[in-house]
């Protein structure tokens, strides 16, 4: 404020004359200013309301409520030049319509503020049934920022999506035999490989191909319109319909916005009235689902007296080129077949054939053993067994092993007529019965799978591979001769650089698929953490009885936790030459380890360009929370392809040579086997989980 004179205060005639005659222009005046007696300009009366005028006429368009255009247009004159207001939607596609005043004349702005109706009708539109029905209380997850929402089963797979443009995206597993729901070729539908079997056009138009439609008045799911309509469905015979789908707000359950019923008013699936996506398939419907197209619910693990745990696959499932180091004492409880594990005719490259040379239960002694190698069915056992007595679980592991070297899957498998999976069926109904003998009840609940390496000499392709790996899991649910399916856990071969001719890590990484594709394998670690012996394809006692322990851990949350999912990548997305790779972490933190592992260079990533094929440059690697941050030279102006441990060709195996990488998480579970090559051997074992080896376009899926 300026200084006056004379200074603020100040009585005299004159003072007092000079501010009547400054008050008069202020009151009466024509000028928006007048100056006081510093020299500072005050707003007179007229421009202090001329100011008010202005913002009532701003605020009235936001105040007003408009029905319709005519009626803004009829309130011109209370909307300014340039200003914005809103009229309500005669429609549900919209709440209100933004309008502006361009020269006295009302236009749109290409603006609406969306209604419920709308956000809701991209769902509705887009409602079906899940493929994972035995999943009952799917849940909405955020599992990649390229979707807006996405609905997962139980071990987290994408069943279906939204993406940013509110595209709804069918992104379902297998459901009966080689058909699934999916998009290709401007169709929506069901396929079978690359062909559309039933499914939409980009126009609505139902498709058929070369299926034959029909009808049926139930329904094992379908997709309806925004107005209920049927548009496809699977009746329950497994033919094609476009009926009998019912849309109803359902009164029994009042806050549901829709829901999606059969005839016969089973529920398929609801929406509640926060529009989050409750149960899905009636029970009944469920049960249907799994008899026609072999769609079977993942039962929950039960515990039992005992339960068995069958190691299967090649040389490492025998722990060929080592020397055993587990004696008795390594764990107690647990229990093995008189004459040891390896229960049948046995030679060094494996078991043979029938019969069984056991006739009884008795307590595990690696000792009583046809052959003097470590077996990693023992630290399995061991692990497994610790973990269950620290829960005083009161139960008793007992395990046998049916392997034989250098086989491939086709040589292990019952489709293949192989001699060692009629010894593992055997072993297990053979276990069965000695423990109902005893008065015991038993559960055969794992097939440890360590196997892959053979193939990939052989050139076997991943699709037949991955062929074959589901349905040796199911012939053995089958034939194993109890109500509990068996679920089968396979570690990710990791000596696919001394594979001549083909070197390719292809198998390692189906094996990775399908333990995110089939609810009844899992994967319960990478092999390169573990050290090889100098041919680079075989292990020494500590690593086979430390790879055991990962197949404890995993085997025990499987058990008594009912999922299991190792640190795995679950969506890669780019901007610009920034690559993210989200991960499952099972514990926080992630780590870049250089310390158990060496660093092959960017701790083990590549990023290639998916049209050109060139590899391109890292200039960074970081991690932080559950991402995996790849900063590029350059923006690769193309979708990239993320690989992951992918090796040297001709390098051997393991933690220094092998394909491999540093990202791991921070587990700190208990080993209850101790590292003999320690300083201290009363060290246990370090079961962090390692990221597998892979290769994933950005933008992937699990189910493909």
């Amino acid at each position: 404020m300026a200084e006056l004179n004379p200074p603020l205060g100040t009585t005299t005639p004159e003072i007092f004359l000079d501010n009547v005659k400054r008050a008069d222009r202020l009151v009466n005046g024509p000028e928006e200013t007048v100056d006081d007696r510093g020299g500072q300009p005050l707003d007179t009366w007229r421009q202090m309301m001329a100011k008010n005028d202005e913002v009532r006429q701003n605020i009235i368009p936001l105040s007003k409520q408009y029905m319709t255009l005519a009626a803004a247009q009829a309130d011109i004159a209370n909307i300014p030049e340039g200003s914005t207001t809103y009229y309500r939607s005669t429609d549900d596609s919209a709440l209100a319509i933004e309008i502006i005043n361009n020269g006295g004349t009302l236009e749109h702005t290409g603006r609406e503020m969306p209604s419920q109706y709308a956000l809701r009708e991209p769902i509705k539109e887009a409602a079906h049934a899940s493929q994972s029905p035995a999943a009952a209380g799917v849940s909405a997850n955020d599992i990649d920022d390229e979707y807006e929402y996405a609905i997962a089963d139980r071990q987290g797979r994408i069943i279906e999506r939204i993406n940013a443009d509110f595209i709804h995206r069918f992104i379902f597993p297998i459901i009966s035999q080689q058909a699934k729901l999916g998009s290709a070729k401007g169709l929506s539908g069901i396929f079978y490989q690359d062909d559309i079997a039933l499914g939409l056009d980009a126009s609505g138009n139902v498709t058929a191909g070369s299926t034959e439609t029909g009808t049926s008045n139930d329904m094992l799911y379908g997709v309806v319109d925004s107005s209920g309509r049927c548009l496809f469905r699977f009746g329950m015979n497994n033919e094609f319909v476009q009926n009998g789908t019912e849309y109803s707000t359902d009164s029994d359950i009042s806050d549901d916005l829709y829901k999606l019923l059969t005839r016969t008013g089973q529920c398929l699936s609801r929406y509640d009235a926060r529009g989050k996506f409750r149960a899905v398939l009636h029970e009944d419907v469920i049960r249907q689902i799994s008899q026609e197209f072999g769609v079977s619910e993942f039962k929950k693990r039960m515990l039992a007296d005992r339960v068995h745990i069958q190691m299967c696959g090649q040389s490492l499932a025998g722990g060929i080129g080592s020397n055993r180091i587990s004696a008795a004492a390594t764990a107690t409880g647990w229990l093995m077949p008189s004459g040891g594990i390896e229960d049948g005719q046995t030679l060094s490259v494996g078991l043979t054939g029938l019969p069984l040379t056991s006739s009884s239960f008795v307590g595990m002694d690696p000792t009583v053993a046809k052959n003097l190698y470590e077996n990693p069915l023992y630290g399995v056992c061991a692990q497994l067994q610790g973990m269950l007595n620290a829960e005083s679980a009161a139960v008793s592991v007992s395990g046998s092993a049916s392997w034989h070297g250098e086989y491939k899957i086709s040589q292990l498998d019952k489709e293949g007529g192989s001699p060692q999976y009629d010894v593992a069926v055997a072993q297990s109904r053979a276990y069965a019965g000695y423990s109902s003998t005893e008065a015991k009840s038993f559960l055969s609940h794992v097939m440890c799978w360590l196997q892959g390496e053979s193939d990939i000499t052989a050139g076997t392709s991943p699709d037949e591979y991955l062929r074959r790996l589901n349905n040796l899991i199911a012939d053995y649910q089958s034939d194993v001769g109890q109500d509990m399916p068996p679920v089968m856990v396979t570690y990710q071969t990791g000596s696919h650089t001394r594979r001549a001719p083909y070197y390719s890590p292809d198998i390692p990484q189906v094996q990775l698929l399908a333990a995110n594709t089939n609810p009844y394998i899992f994967m319960a670690c990478p092999t390169y953490v573990f050290p090889y012996n100098s041919d680079g394809v075989h292990m020494p006692g500590n690593s086979y009885r430390w790879l055991g322990c990962y197949f404890g851990k995993a085997i025990f949350n499987i058990l008594t936790k009912n999922a299991w999912k190792p640190l795995q990548p679950e969506s890669v997305y780019r901007n610009g030459r920034v690559v993210t790779v989200v991960m499952h972490v099972p514990v926080s933190p992630l780590v870049l380890d250089t310390d158990m592992v060496s660093n092959p260079g960017d701790y083990g990533f590549e990023v290639w360009g998916d049209t050109d094929g060139a590899r391109k440059t890292i200039q960074s690697v970081s991690v932080s929370g559950n991402r995996v941050t790849l900063v590029l030279d350059a923006d690769p102006g193309q979708t990239v392809v993320v690989k992951y441990a992918q090796g040297t060709q001709g390098a051997n195996a393991g933690p220094i040579t092998g394909a491999r990488g540093n990202l791991r998480d921070s587990d700190s579970t208990l080993a209850y086997c101790r590292d003999v090559t320690a300083t201290d051997q009363n060290t246990p074992y370090k079961l962090y989980n390692w990221c597998p080896i892979f290769s994933l376009k950005e933008g992937f899926s699990w189910v493909q």
